[in-house]
């Protein structure tokens, strides 16, 4: 509550100088920030076209102004931590002293880890570690998820991709941190490249199993989840830090090549103002598998399998011996076009339905037929196909999912809990986010927690979406139309810098990249 009057207003000891500040108990601290939040509140709220200040209350106020902004930096930041970040801003512009405290690195260090897990999910990658990221990154970042679309600029950019490497394709998928992508050539290498620099060098990464094969599908997983401490069992023990799920310091890679099966570890290495990515083979077998998709979680790689005509498989790839049968636990679901690992042993799978699995109780058994293990929940309606490098937001204990329906037109979002005593048949909710008409194509749409894009008319025209879940406090959805760039075949939102910025992979040679905004 805001306190507008004197005689409401506690003493506070605003001689205490920066030596005093730091010999407080951490409860003096917090007494003491709290009641000169209190201030920097009516600094707020005096500052609004909404209220009317007499002559008279605004001389009584001018010396609490003065008074705080003489305030030691230690107790300006500690304020500052404890109010929001619209209101940093609007402190901001009482007077210099305020101004340079509000751009102070703890202060968006400590708002963005107050949001994570409360407001914004999931994973929430910076493009550098975060003991690389200015004050000024860590506010661009927090200020462009609250605001969506806010600022977004009508300019186009584009970059042609390295062409000495001819038979280049792709994008197969981002790489944690949004500014690196994967390509594969004909052969099944698989290069990465920041698709928005001028040059847009290719870097090897994963050697070809085939290197003497001119025609060798390719599929390709990143372990994000692991990354991201949600679940103990299969998370990597660098995922227990804040600041590792932020920008992880290493990742696994399932690459899927023929009938090859690799597990990849992958470390960035910050090199200048470029990352430079290294690979360690963990596991490689021969299976029947396909490449249509894979997941990774863990210890478990799941992918499609010839023989069961699209079905899926999931194997201990830690327990995988040279030379013997590879065994593994198979899901009986006719070509599924995207498929996720999740915690607990559940598996989601879509083909046009979504379906959901629990594979905790089976056996291990050897991949046949008559073994596949069925869907314990399919929805009742049927949804076009995710992007195919979606990732999923995790908040509340629940995963979210963003797909939109055949049969009207409806944004919806699929929330399934990750309790795993909920039985999978409860596990699961929707809620429409937001109206979308159907796309042409299914890449030709890119939906984040809180705003999408949708290209439509011939990929000439885009729809800027920002909408909201269930118990969100956040603005009232929005739609807005842009011009888009001919030729895109796949985007990707580029959360990246101060403002976001569709990145539109166009369907030339060499390969080439629009960046708009």
């Amino acid at each position: 509550m805001f306190m507008t009057h004197e005689a409401s207003r506690p003493a506070l000891p605003f001689d205490v100088d920066a030596h005093g500040f730091r010999k407080m108990s951490t409860l003096e601290k917090l007494g003491l920030s709290c009641c000169a939040a209190l201030l920097a509140l009516l600094v707020i709220y005096k500052r609004g076209p909404w209220l009317q200040w007499s002559k008279r209350k605004s001389r009584r106020i001018e010396p609490q102004i003065l008074r705080l902004s003489h305030l030691p930096p230690e107790i300006l930041v500690e304020i500052m931590k404890h109010i929001e970040w619209n209101d940093v801003l609007s402190v901001r512009r009482c007077c210099r002293a305020l101004h340079t405290v509000s751009k102070d690195r703890e202060v968006w260090l400590s708002l963005l880890r107050r949001y994570c897990d409360t407001v914004i999910p999931r994973p929430f990658f910076l493009s550098k570690p975060v003991e690389l990221c200015s004050g000024d990154d860590l506010e661009a970042r927090v200020v462009q998820w609250w605001t969506g679309w806010e600022g977004l600029q009508s300019t186009v950019q584009t970059f042609t991709m390295d062409d000495s490497i001819p038979d280049i394709w792709g994008p197969l998928c981002p790489l944690p941190g949004d500014r690196y992508f994967l390509y594969k050539t004909n052969d099944g290498s698989i290069y990465y490249c920041n698709p928005s620099q001028a040059d847009g060098t290719m870097h090897l990464l994963l050697p070809s199993p085939y290197p003497n094969d001119p025609c060798v599908s390719v599929s390709v997983a990143i372990d994000v989840i692991g990354t991201q401490n949600i679940d103990p069992e299969s998370s990597l023990p660098s995922a227990s830090s804040f600041e590792n799920r932020l920008f992880p310091p290493v990742f696994r890679l399932a690459a899927v090549r023929r009938s090859t099966v690799e597990i990849w570890e992958i470390r960035p290495e910050v090199q200048g103002e470029a990352i430079v990515y290294s690979a360690r083979l963990l596991k490689s077998f021969v299976d029947n598998s396909e490449t249509q998709c894979c997941s990774l979680l863990g210890d478990h790689v799941a992918y499609t399998l010839h023989r069961l005509r699209g079905g899926t498989k999931i194997v201990d790839w830690t327990a995988v011996a040279g030379g013997g049968p590879v065994l593994g636990t198979d899901i009986a679901l006719l070509q599924p076009s995207y498929f996720l690992l999740l915690p607990h042993r559940r598996i989601l799978a879509q083909s046009t339905y979504i379906y959901i699995a629990d594979w905790n109780a089976s056996r291990q058994l050897d991949s046949s037929p008559t073994s596949g293990i069925r869907p314990q929940w399919k929805s009742t309606e049927d949804f076009t196909h995710f992007h195919s490098y979606f990732v999923p937001f995790y908040i509340d204990n629940t995963f979210r999912f963003i797909v939109r329906s055949v049969e009207r037109p409806a944004l919806i979002g699929v929330i399934v809990s990750n309790d795993p005593d909920v039985a999978v048949p409860d596990s699961v909710a929707f809620a429409q986010l937001a109206e979308c008409d159907p796309a042409p194509h299914d890449d030709d749409v890119w939906f984040d927690y809180r705003k999408g894009v949708c290209v439509f008319e011939k990929n000439e025209r885009a729809r800027l979406l920002c909408y909201k879940w269930p118990g969100d406090d956040l603005p009232e959805p929005s739609i807005s139309e842009v011009a888009f760039p001919k030729h895109t075949y796949t985007i990707y939102v580029d959360k990246s810098y101060a403002r976001s910025r569709v990145v539109m992979f166009i369907y030339k040679r060499p390969l080439q990249t629009a960046v708009f905004g």
